[in-house]
Order: structure tokens, then C-alpha cells, then sequence
């Protein structure tokens, strides 16, 4: 397989997991107790590792214009965040968040405020864990990435399958799931 599509299929991987993991704390800290995040059940949120490639690949080049970094961070995070938003609630009749009542809210998919924390989250991401990243993949040996790949994407698999399950039945009983505003 392309070295490219692989170092991008390791980046997805990485970051899901650090948003999932980031989430996990952040409401465990807040709330007191353990929440389940995200539409899947594995330890992953697809749209941290969605943003993120978007980022890497249409963003790296600003690294060292950090305005225009900003402002494509601002547009990455609120088109992945409105498009992932829309599709769950069309499709699934599924809310994981809800902006809806804060100021310069695109039906309750995306905020400004939320979009300036996480374009703020991923313009430090690029800057200081990306180069990092990109180095440790880049020396890692072939066999080492076929076994951190494998697993994951077979997790993700089986993961979007019981989700979508889920939500499918859920949306068949009309229920609408709204797990919390982020």
C-alpha cells in the first residue's frame, strides 16, 4: 500500500483515539463519573480523526503562517463539525450535540464558540504534535504499522456496524437520542 495512504490511515487512527480519549476525560473530570462519547462504542470519535486529516492535508502548509492557520482551522472544524452534525440528525435522528441558543449557531450543529476552542485544538495539534507524529511514523518499520492498523480498523468496522445498527433502531421508534452539549 502507498506509504502516504498508510502515514494518513495512522494519523486518522491517532487522533480519533486522542479526541475519543480527550472527551472521555474532560466530561469524566467535569461530571464525576465515566460518559460514553461519540456515536461508536470503541474507544474512538471518528470526527477528531476526520478533522484532523483535513488539517493535515489542506493546512500544512501555514504552519508558519499561523493567521491563515487559524482561519483554515476555523473553517475545517466548523464544516467537519456542521456535516457530521447534519448527517446524524437526518439520517439517524441521532443529536450527540446541540448548540442550538449560542451565538452564531448554525442549526445547533456548530457555534462560534466551539469552533474557536477547537480550531485553537487543532492549530496546536499541528504545530506541536504532527511534527512529532510524523516523525515516529515516519521511522516506524512496515510490520509495526501493519499491526497498529490492522486491529483498529477492524474495531472500526465492527464498531460502525453495531452503531448504525443501534441508531437505525432507535430511529425506528422514533426516539431521538441527544447525548449532550459538548
Amino acid at each position: 500500500m502507498n506509504e502516504v495512504i498508510i502515514r494518513l490511515l495512522l494519523y486518522f487512527e491517532f487522533y480519533a483515539m486522542i479526541g475519543w480519549f480527550g472527551e472521555i476525560v474532560y466530561y469524566g473530570v467535569k461530571k464525576g463519573h465515566y460518559e460514553r462519547r461519540g456515536f461508536l462504542h470503541g474507544p474512538m470519535c471518528p470526527i477528531y480523526g476526520v478533522t484532523m486529516l483535513l488539517a493535515i492535508v489542506l493546512l500544512s502548509t501555514l504552519v508558519d503562517e499561523l493567521p491563515h492557520m487559524v482561519i483554515g482551522a476555523l473553517f475545517v472544524v466548523g464544516l467537519v463539525e456542521w456535516v457530521t452534525g447534519f448527517i446524524l440528525d437526518v439520517i439517524f435522528k441521532v443529536r450527540l450535540w446541540d448548540y442550538r441558543g449560542r451565538f452564531l449557531n448554525l442549526r445547533g450543529y456548530t457555534c462560534a464558540w466551539h469552533s474557536i476552542k477547537a480550531a485553537f485544538a487543532v492549530v496546536v495539534a499541528m504545530v506541536f504534535m504532527q511534527p512529532i507524529l510524523y516523525g515516529v511514523i515516519y521511522i516506524m518499520p512496515a510490520w509495526l504499522k501493519f499491526i497498529l492498523l490492522l486491529p483498529f480498523y477492524i474495531e472500526l468496522v465492527a464498531n460502525w456496524v453495531d452503531a448504525i445498527a443501534d441508531a437505525w433502531a432507535d430511529r425506528k421508534k422514533k426516539k431521538v437520542l441527544l447525548i449532550e452539549d459538548k
